[in-house]
């Protein structure tokens, strides 16, 4: 199955170097990175300090959301309002895009298990919220008051079973695809836990040809194709049987090659994408999304 190249020189449109922005107490690599109401980038380094930067790359601001706070996620919905994971506290908080937080709310815990927040979501058609616990290896739904409807991914079932969830997305008919990084798929769950459908980057099962080896970070594009990172590169895939692979972003064997892709973003056209490699500096990459 041929993959095809997009060309990366037209696509790219500036990358943001956030490290030298953090507060001398903070040396974290960017974990999450999301667009607020208005189009500024905010990313978060698994501390309890956010950046912001306008789609030119200029910093605006940053800001704390309380210490010891552990933010692993973000998702901004239609009304302004920023969800963040807090793993510290085992917490979900709302915040303004000012960092004041207007409420929180305890994520249900499992008492057989630990917990690990990573990813969240948050649904504009019903407000509900769906965290991710990587430990457990399950997405819990949520209200947006806090109180559990349903698991998605229980262990044990014979297909949509998660291994290794870290990040999550929602497409126009309210599915929920999550990222599940040591099975090297994304699995896409209906709101009620129901397994619809795994993509691999492959067109049949079973083939060689599976580019979402490691899948770690994924955003729904305005068509209603997926764009997920991994170990190989950066790719867009269609959302259905196998998630075939449409075109990448990055330059397969070059300099320009995206590794270690964390959360991914997107906001009308532009896509943010965070990349935090060990021994290199961490970027945000903006591109043209579609």
């Amino acid at each position: 199955m041929a993959v095809a190249s997009t060309n990366y020189k037209n696509t790219h449109l500036l990358t943001i170097e956030p490290d030298t922005y953090w507060s001398r107490r903070t040396t974290s690599d960017p974990v999450d990175v999301e667009f607020d109401i208005e189009g500024n980038i905010l990313v978060c380094n698994a501390t309890d300090e956010i950046i912001k930067f306008n789609q030119q790359g200029q910093f605006l601001s940053r800001f704390s959301v309380g210490l010891d706070r552990k933010i692993k996620g973000m998702s901004c919905n239609e009304n302004g309002e920023i969800f963040m994971t807090d793993d510290n506290a085992k917490e979900v908080i709302v915040c303004d895009d000012e960092g004041q937080v207007t409420f929180d709310f305890s994520v249900p815990r499992d008492a057989e298990s630990s917990m690990n927040l990573r990813g969240l979501v948050v649904s504009n058609e019903t407000g509900d919220v769906y965290v991710v616990d990587s430990y457990a290896a399950k997405v819990l739904r949520l209200t947006k008051n806090g109180k559990l409807l349903n698991k998605l991914g229980i262990y044990n079932e014979i297909k949509g079973t998660l291994v290794s969830p870290c990040y999550i997305a929602l497409d126009s008919n309210q599915n929920v695809l999550v990222n599940d990084k040591d099975q090297n798929r994304v699995q896409v769950f209906r709101p009620d836990g129901q397994f619809v459908r795994s993509l691999r980057g492959c067109r049949h099962p079973g083939t060689s040809l599976e580019f979402l080896n490691q899948a770690s970070g994924i955003a729904v594009l305005a068509n209603g194709t997926v764009a997920v990172g991994s170990q190989a590169g950066l790719f867009v895939c269609k959302n259905e049987s196998y998630g075939p692979i449409i075109r990448r972003f990055d330059d397969k064997n070059s300099s320009n090659g995206i590794m270690g892709t964390k959360g991914i973003a997107t906001y009308r056209n532009v896509m943010a994408v965070a990349l935090s490699i060990q021994n290199a500096e961490s970027t945000i990459e903006l591109f043209v999304g579609y």
